[in-house]
Formats: C-alpha cells, sequence, structure tokens
C-alpha cells in the first residue's frame, strides 16, 4: 500500500549538498533572506552569500535556479508550526527533513522542511 511516505535515509545535510551553487531562500520566524548562493552545507551551518545558518532552526529553505525534477511523488495536506497547513506534493521523506512541490498561481516553491517543523501530514 503506497501511503506517499516514501522514506529514505538522506539527511538535511546531505540534501543540501546536492543543491550546493545553486540559489536558496531560507525563512524562520520573523526572518526571510533574500535569494543567495548556496556556498556550502556543513555538519551543523550552511553558507549563503557569506552567511551562516542553521539548517534544522530553520522553518523552510526554498530551492531556487531551476525546476524540480519529476519525481514521483503523492498530493498530501501537510501541517507545519509556521504555516499551517497546505496541500503540496510530497516528493521525499528524509531522516530529519521532507522535500515538498508547492504549486501557486505564479510559479511554485521547491522546498526542504526541517521533520521538527512539521506537525503532520495526510493524503488529498
Amino acid at each position: 500500500m503506497d501511503n506517499g511516505l516514501r522514506q529514505t535515509s538522506m539527511t538535511l545535510k546531505e540534501r543540501l549538498k546536492q543543491h550546493v551553487g545553486f540559489t536558496v531562500a531560507v525563512g524562520a520566524r520573523g526572518f526571510s533572506s533574500e535569494p543567495g548562493l548556496l556556498q556550502r552545507a556543513g555538519n551543523q551551518f550552511m553558507r549563503v552569500n557569506d552567511q551562516w545558518y542553521v539548517p534544522s532552526s530553520l522553518h523552510q529553505i526554498e530551492l531556487l535556479g531551476f525546476a524540480p525534477p519529476a519525481l514521483p511523488g503523492s498530493s498530501m495536506f501537510v501541517r507545519t508550526v509556521y504555516r499551517g497547513s497546505f496541500s503540496a506534493k510530497l516528493l521525499r521523506t528524509g531522516a530529519d527533513f521532507i522535500e515538498v512541490h508547492v504549486p501557486k498561481r505564479e510559479g511554485h516553491e521547491w522546498l526542504l522542511i526541517p521533520m521538527n517543523k512539521v506537525i503532520g501530514m495526510e493524503p488529498a
């Protein structure tokens, strides 16, 4: 039975390392960054435009610069501590994050959300 939660052992740090050299925007409580180049993804910090961030403390990391790959995914309602409930295509469930694609009227959002910011998910 496919419940949409295809889990991988990939960590947020490993996923961010795949995106080094591309553009990201980070968001946290009371803070949103301008898009910037992801320069490094280390053990506890990531560097974007010469500023250091703690990925696990962020609400979301938006991947910019190209369209999400055509990965299989499941339509889900995702509930987070910062955004409430929203509809998204769940692309990946990692060890400590989820990767979702959120269609919008004017484009889309491709997000990495640390698991400690996710309250729950249910099929759409």
